[in-house]
């Protein structure tokens, strides 16, 4: 996938208790390639993790499968989904 300036990402915000975070974290780790994720600074000193991950627009369905898959195994939930222009020179 080339990189384009203005190109369509899928964000979201995954909740997960701090007691699964591990696995949530090794879940998308095993699945390089398909997002970028990172913690939420703010949710460090809370009973769960806030995971911020992005992915291209064509790849949505895929991470969104993978969320489904995740949320059968953990109390996972999404905070906030939506498409995002990557504004990025």
């Amino acid at each position: 996938m080339t990189y384009k300036k203005n190109q369509k990402l899928f964000h979201l915000i995954l909740r997960v208790p701090k007691k699964d975070s591990v696995f949530s974290y090794f879940i998308l780790e095993s699945h390089e390639g398909l997002c970028m994720y990172s913690t939420l600074e703010s949710s460090l000193k809370c009973s769960y993790r806030d995971i911020d991950i992005k992915t291209h627009i064509e790849l949505k369905q895929n991470i969104l499968h993978l969320i489904d898959q995740l949320k059968e195994r953990t109390c996972a939930q999404v905070i906030s989904s939506q498409e995002i222009t990557d504004r990025k020179i």
